[in-house]
């Protein structure tokens, strides 16, 4: 007869088994590349990272999600990005984690909504996206069901034509590929005004002034930063 300990080994070990076969096709210079963007230009941790009452960081919680974006035309929550089968992305295939972070549109066929700067990350190159994905699935699995994201305003069908393969330029190409990184950064999503019906002013791209209410007693307005693109 199984005693409890040997249970709960059993259960770690298939869990540590699951990661496993998860990461198995991934390169560490993927899941390295993946933890470059994710911690740096792409930002992912600045939403999906669990956050405390006062906005505080939940290391602990890694991915898990659960940040409130509680705006006029919308209340978003922050999804479980972590590995975890039942709330998380477990059971979801690469290409459909590529395609929800750089289409907008989650395996079930439904839209994601802001703040998710879906039409900046359609920008991602087939590799960086792919590395993202090996970050994620190397990420220990958090257990965190999130309540649902409520618009109040209409959401688009899609965020353009389904992508076909998306490269970027040669990082030696200081100028193409500075500005690579500042679509893939989304810096734009921040740096230019808004319309009353939360879409980005582009005539005044660049030119700042959003004020970002956070939890507790954090605030901050972003600033001009004009950027001509081509």
């Amino acid at each position: 007869m199984r005693t409890k300990s040997q249970g709960l080994i059993a259960a770690a070990l298939l869990a540590v088994s699951a990661g496993a076969l998860a990461q198995g096709s991934y390169t560490p210079a993927q899941i390295e590349r993946g933890r470059v963007l994710m911690n740096g230009v792409v930002a992912c941790g600045n939403c999906h990272v669990a956050r405390g009452p006062q906005g505080q960081l939940l290391f602990e919680r890694g991915l898990s999600g659960g940040m409130v974006f509680d705006e006029p035309p919308f209340r978003a929550v922050a999804s479980n990005i972590t590995p975890d089968a039942a709330t998380g992305i477990g059971r979801w295939t690469d290409a459909q984690l590529v395609k929800a972070i750089r289409e907008g549109i989650r395996p079930d066929g439904t839209v994601i909504g802001p703040p998710m700067p879906i039409e900046f990350y359609r920008h991602l190159s087939d590799g960086d996206a792919q590395a993202l994905v090996a970050f994620m699935r190397s990420q220990p699995a958090v257990p965190n069901a999130v309540e649902k994201s409520v618009y109040r305003m209409p959401l688009p069908p899609a965020y353009g034509p389904p992508l076909g393969k998306v490269s970027a330029p040669p990082a030696s190409d200081r100028l193409r590929y500075g500005e690579y990184l500042a679509q893939i950064g989304h810096c734009m999503d921040c740096h230019t005004p808004r319309a009353a019906d939360g879409r980005l002013v582009s005539a005044h791209w660049g030119a700042g002034g959003n004020a970002f209410p956070g939890p507790g007693a954090w605030r901050c307005r972003a600033t001009s930063r004009p950027m001509p693109l081509a």
